[in-house]
């Protein structure tokens, strides 16, 4: 498992809380963030978090797995990296 640390910001940039354990505080992202997992995909989040510790999420990029672009899993709050830093205009 890996931890998360550092300050964290949504696509629009507002900050992003953390949990104390370090993984990301699943309940402020919203339908069309996006962020990136810890292996480095770019991912959109399509549902919020209904326990706090999975999302479903579609792959957008994914240079390790060109297969997954375009499917929907579901993601664990230990997955998430830093978010990409994309503004709202470019969904």
């Amino acid at each position: 498992m890996k931890s998360i640390s550092g300050t964290m910001a949504t696509s629009e940039g507002h900050p992003r809380e953390q949990t104390e354990c370090g993984a990301m505080d699943l309940s402020v992202l919203k339908p069309g963030d996006r962020l990136r997992t810890v292996d480095g995909a770019l991912i959109e989040v399509i549902r919020e978090s209904e326990d706090g510790h999975w999302i479903l999420v579609r792959y957008l990029l994914d240079t390790n797995d060109p297969s997954l672009i375009g499917t929907e899993d579901l993601c664990h709050e230990d997955e998430l990296a830093e978010p990409d830093r994309l503004d709202a205009a470019s969904r």
